[in-house]
């Protein structure tokens, strides 16, 4: 609105998103779904590519393999462009050999997707399949209680997508973490996490809430060898 160009920051959360074609069926069946068979990676930098605005997307990346794969994607035409036209797509890329570690979007849930439906229900299909949105750049640490607020919401990240049906994330979390005296019960809300995290993450409420959901037993039949 204000003629400003974008740089794209994460466009991949951190790598966060990629992990969501594996362990979240409707994710999987969304992609199946797109006639131009793209993976996750390559759907979300397409939709960023579609921005007019956007000039600029900035993609961290550890490994020659996620290079290359980055590379080809950059170097194929839109879906939508014509098929002997050249890529006119604005955005470049700009990939780094280093881990990812912050994002700039926006909080899960707090901005539309507009264009065509299949963005609109990879969206829909993220977000179900989402806690809370942390990416892991633990930014807010080191927290005064000794909490490791990241891999406490990872674990709570883990049980939310799998719908509670693996056991595995509640038995680290109380074996590992209670066991030892650091879970997230320890948690005094002062905030200091919360005035330091990326995404503006209610991290105090997040920890309640994981701690109240991952300390609950598992199932007298699980499978937690």
């Amino acid at each position: 609105a204000r003629g400003l160009a974008m740089v794209i920051m994460e466009p991949l959360r951190g790598g966060t998103l990629i992990a969501a074609a594996n362990t979240n069926p409707v994710v999987a069946a969304v992609l199946a779904s797109d006639p131009h068979q793209r993976s996750l990676a390559h759907l979300c930098f397409d939709f960023l590519r579609e921005m007019p605005e956007a000039t600029t997307i900035l993609s961290g990346t550890t490994t020659l393999e996620q290079l290359q794969d980055n590379l080809r994607i950059f170097s194929t035409p839109l879906p939508s462009a014509p098929p002997s036209a050249p890529d006119l797509a604005p955005a470049t890329c700009t990939t780094a050999l280093a881990p990812a570690t912050r994002t700039t979007a926006p909080a899960p849930g707090s901005a539309p997707v507009t264009g065509p439906p299949l963005y609109q229900q990879l969206r829909q299909a993220l977000l179900a399949g989402s806690a809370c949105g942390c990416t892991g750049c633990r930014y807010c640490l080191p927290c005064p209680q000794r909490i490791d607020i990241p891999q406490i919401l990872r674990l709570y990240d883990n049980h939310r997508a799998s719908n509670g049906a693996d056991p595995i994330d509640r038995v680290y979390y109380q074996k590992s973490l209670l066991g030892n005296g650091i879970g997230a019960a320890l948690c005094t809300r002062c905030g200091q996490c919360a005035e330091k995290c990326p995404q503006s993450l209610p991290i105090p409420t997040l920890l309640a809430e994981a701690h109240a959901t991952l300390k609950l037993p598992p199932p007298p039949d699980a499978d937690i060898c």
